[in-house]
């Protein structure tokens, strides 16, 4: 076995306290890992692609593939695209957290948006070997208790009249391909996705009844 020791070089410093300074900073990352590691360039968006598909994409469920690929092009490209990787820290992401919830975002997408978060930049940190230190840790949620402050989205419940629903119905008549999930929708109080989710064993005709046991999903993405 080899036991020679490989050289690593740099360059481009303006002082040589900034290259004794690099050198120290190298050299314990080399102590405690073994690795010496080449910062990244790369920009937060170009990391979350590289995230998506050499991570995600490969080990989790297709659906929170695509509620992922969601929540990076509404919320985390626009916020924090921007950034380099390198330059992230912890208080960026906190203050990304912080403008989500000031939004009146809902828990459970901030939830799982600092998951993604967590796992993003732990995966940089750890596998990819990016960067050095892993700005979420011990990242947090915003303090609940200022929900009530915030508010929370909600989205206005719209009632529908006997003459709007004779108009739908007449737009969407008996053997439209509508026409059933409006109509079980409308008497049975079920969401779209309850409807479509509905299979043969759901329905029991001897006794009149349907059970509601599942739900199908856009493949696009879910949740809001």
């Amino acid at each position: 076995m080899n036991e020679t020791r490989k050289w690593k070089t740099g360059s481009g410093y303006r002082t040589k306290a900034e290259a004794q300074a690099a050198g120290t900073k190298a050299l314990a990352e080399y102590n405690s890992t073994g690795i010496a590691f080449k910062v990244s360039e790369q920009s937060v968006a170009d990391y979350f692609d590289y995230w998506m598909e050499h991570y995600v994409e490969q080990e989790l469920a297709e659906t929170t593939v695509n509620t992922y690929k969601k929540r990076i092009r509404l919320y985390i490209k626009p916020y924090i695209g921007s950034y380099k990787l390198k330059n992230v820290q912890g208080e960026t992401l906190r203050n990304f957290l912080a403008k989500l919830h000031r939004t009146g975002m809902s828990r459970n997408t901030l939830t799982c948006i600092k998951g993604m978060l967590t796992s993003a930049f732990g995966y940089a940190t750890v596998q990819a070997k990016f960067i050095s230190v892993d700005p979420s840790y011990k990242l947090t949620l915003p303090n609940k208790r200022k929900d009530s402050e915030v508010g929370t989205r909600k989205e206005n419940h719209i009632f529908v009249e006997e003459d709007m629903w004779n108009a739908i119905i007449e737009r969407f008549p008996e053997g439209h391909p509508s026409h059933l999930a409006l109509m079980l929708g409308y008497y049975c109080g079920l969401r779209l996705g309850e409807v479509y989710g509905l299979t043969w064993d759901c329905v029991d005709f001897e006794n009149k009844t349907i059970t509601i046991n599942k739900q199908m999903q856009e493949p696009s993405g879910c949740g809001k």
